[in-house]
């Protein structure tokens, strides 16, 4: 046997056994609720809230941990058995408000049966404040046994029985869910957090459901939606021929716009791109066509305001650049999806007349 003795510092008529600091409770009817007795209340798993004689003030604390069912000591004035769960093997007698020094105790992680003997409570009940003096005793008995209902085992005192009759009183807790009723519990939430996904869904993706080679393709394909949803939807929709050469049509067409189409050393990979071969240098390192583009005094140099109207000036070719490589992607939608989108920056605030176009040539996409 185990024992732990101390005291414990009453606050408003209490004091709890934790198993968990971050489990607690806080509805005092609920702790209670469908118990016989209503001086220890075990309904909150590993937490254990009693109800004492002592409003303020020390009490005194016995804690045994037995290995079997000790005898009841018949010399005790109030005696209650609860069932007890511990959530961890560290267990603490504390203080409402202000902590505890009494020392912890261990218990294993098994199913226990607690007898809480208490002498005292009705002096305790009606003493003067005595910070130096423990009117009121507990014993607080574990042993290793099965879950079971609680059980007064002996009540004298006038507050005792006030406590279990008001225990008593409280409305039992409803019934657990059965197996079918979780089930069908879980079914509902799943067919909600479903309901909630595709809502979020169709209002990110323009009011139509995106397939998953469009959640695949990811960023490229939101950043066409907000521009132009059917657009989107309709390359989706489209085979990988139609999807290369939209992608081949858009670059070259953002190219024109921008005087880059005819520029000595990018026309050899307009024309590598329109005949599906691999792109030449410097258009098979990204970095090496910036830099050529910015070194070359030749080039040409526009500018436009944003797609939104209101940024600017944007240097003209430095966005359209990326559209050649981008519509040369080994991944047809993406490639008809970011060289549309790069082309539509490089038109800026013109960009709806790029898509009318787009409309135009490939009406096929939108039947």
């Amino acid at each position: 046997m185990t024992t732990v003795t101390g005291q414990i510092f009453a606050e408003y008529n209490s004091f709890t056994v934790q198993s968990d600091p971050d489990v607690f409770g806080s509805d005092l009817d609920a702790m209670f609720a469908g118990q016989s007795n209503g001086i220890c209340a075990a309904v909150v798993p590993g937490y254990l809230y009693f109800s004492m004689g002592t409003h303020y003030g020390p009490i005194g604390v016995t804690v045994e941990v037995h290995e079997g069912r000790p005898e009841i000591d018949d010399s005790w004035e109030e005696i209650v058995e609860v069932a007890f769960a511990p959530a961890t093997v560290d267990v603490r007698v504390c203080s409402q408000m202000y902590g505890s020094s009494f020392p912890p105790f261990r218990l294993e992680l098994t199913d226990y049966r607690l007898r809480v003997a208490i002498s005292g409570m009705g002096e305790a009940a009606s003493a003067d404040f005595d910070p130096d003096r423990a009117v009121e005793r507990c014993l607080l008995q574990f042993w290793p046994a099965p879950l079971g209902p609680d059980v007064v085992v002996k009540a004298t005192s006038v507050v005792a029985v006030r406590n279990h009759e008001r225990a008593r009183a409280i409305p039992p807790p409803p019934p657990p869910p059965t197996p079918e009723e979780l089930a069908e519990r879980r079914r509902q939430k799943e067919l909600e957090e479903a309901e909630q996904h595709r809502r979020y869904l169709m209002r990110e993706w323009g009011g139509r459901l995106p397939s998953d080679r469009l959640l695949a393709v990811g960023d490229v394909a939101r950043g066409l939606v907000h521009t132009d949803a059917e657009v989107v939807h309709a390359l989706d929709a489209a085979g990988p021929a139609l999807q290369r050469t939209v992608a081949r049509w858009a670059a070259r067409r953002v190219y024109d716009r921008a005087g880059l189409a005819e520029v000595e050393w990018i026309a050899p990979a307009l024309a590598a791109l329109e005949r599906g071969e691999p792109l030449p240098p410097p258009f098979d390192q990204p970095d090496k066509a910036w830099e050529r583009l910015i070194a070359d005094p030749d080039a040409p140099d526009t500018t436009m305001l944003g797609m939104d109207g209101r940024s600017g000036p944007c240097h003209q070719q430095a966005f359209a650049l990326p559209s050649l490589r981008h519509a040369a992607d080994s991944d047809p939608l993406r490639a008809a999806l970011t060289a549309t989108l790069d082309a539509c920056a490089g038109y800026g605030i013109d960009y709806p007349e790029l898509l009318a176009d787009l409309r135009r040539t490939f009406p096929q996409l939108f039947t």
